[in-house]
């Protein structure tokens, strides 16, 4: 269980921001480059096992049952219910890796980040990922071609709402262009890492 006031040797980055607005891009730019510097931990859900994901690789697969059961024994230190699925990080394995001090950087929804932020506090440091706008997140989502109309709609609802609570956040960046984006996400972690050493 996680200790209040306990300085780990690692350290957690908590990347935030609407469905979209590229997370993942930036999060994988940065690994591709830094590789072997940063653990990716992997979350449980009751999301459908998708063809090409590989259990403990991309998730541990759960069903609802075994999701609620971990819930009730605390065995989360963060989770959320996100379009219909639940998504959790196992607080063990990402003690353990505070403890030798890895170095860990997951993409959160709002919920879980700010639940992770209080228990970490300092161990932890959250970046926020903005769109330069509504209307340009748009345009990226259907780009994408991965959803139907009614989950767009849903995403950009939750999107709103997102963006209304970004001030909770200690580092926003603007995903205007990925460029730009990118050298700011670089500098928050490496400022931070230099921090730690």
């Amino acid at each position: 269980m996680y200790m209040d006031n306990k300085k780990y040797l690692g350290h957690f980055f908590i990347i935030v921001g609407p469905s979209g607005v590229g997370k993942n891009t930036l999060i994988q730019k940065y690994m591709k480059e830094n590789p072997n510097k940063i653990i990716f931990p992997v979350s449980a859900t009751t999301r459908k096992k998708r063809e090409g994901k590989i259990e403990g690789i991309n998730y541990y697969f759960l069903s609802i049952e075994e999701f609620k059961e971990k819930i009730k024994k605390n065995e989360f230190i963060e989770w959320a219910l996100v379009f219909d699925n639940y998504y959790g990080t196992i607080e063990k394995k990402v003690l353990l890796s505070l403890e030798k001090g890895d170095l860990l950087m997951k993409d959160i929804d709002i919920q879980g980040a700010l639940n992770l932020k209080s228990k970490l506090k300092d161990d932890a440091t959250c970046i926020f990922i903005s769109p330069k706008s509504i209307k340009d997140l748009e345009k990226r989502i259907r780009d994408r071609g991965l959803d139907e109309e009614n989950a767009i709609q849903k995403r950009l609802k939750d999107a709103k709402k997102e963006l209304e609570n970004s001030n909770k956040f200690e580092n926003i960046i603007i995903n205007d262009t990925l460029d730009k984006a990118y050298e700011e996400f670089k500098k928050i972690i490496n400022e931070r890492i230099c921090l730690e050493k």
